[in-house]
């Protein structure tokens, strides 16, 4: 792939030099007719038009890290949709990435517990300002996010 996730011991250094500790640890509490509205809003899935009773993890990507799908439970029975199509229903804010700790349901709400903030390539700034302030250069900064990858000048 163009763009692999690298293990990043930065972001926490990072996050909590820039005083964004929100950013690496989030919660998210919601409930489930405001889910379930605002999945429909995006036309995602057709069988919303009942009440929703939970949304649990159905599958993560790869070594068990981010969420792949969701498995959404209604009177219309069950839909399984991409957690990003989640993320984006909730907004960016309130779900700040996909990489979930705890995903639990009640009766009436939904509890999303995740660390991180964006989709897990390429470069974080907030990464970035941590390496910089520890005298990494540019140069190594780039390297090790984009690993294999040749910088060169190109004028």
């Amino acid at each position: 792939p163009a763009l692999r996730a690298v293990r990043d011991p930065f972001a926490e250094i990072g996050a909590r030099g820039l005083g964004r500790e929100q950013v690496m640890h989030w919660e998210c509490r919601v409930e489930l007719s405001e889910v379930a509205r605002l999945l429909r809003g995006l036309g995602q899935p057709p069988l919303l038009t009942s009440r929703l009773h939970a949304v649990q993890i159905a599958a993560r990507h790869g070594k068990g890290q981010r969420v792949a799908t969701v498995e959404l439970r209604s009177d219309a029975g069950r839909h399984l949709i991409p957690a990003s199509a989640l993320r984006r229903a909730l907004g960016s804010q309130r779900v700040r990435s996909t990489l979930w700790d705890t995903c639990l349901s009640t009766r009436t709400h939904l509890l999303l517990r995740g660390r991180g903030y964006g989709h897990g390539v390429g470069l974080s700034q907030i990464s970035a300002w941590a390496m910089a302030r520890r005298g990494l250069d540019v140069r190594q900064i780039l390297a090790f996010f984009y690993r294999g990858a040749r910088i060169e000048r190109c004028w």
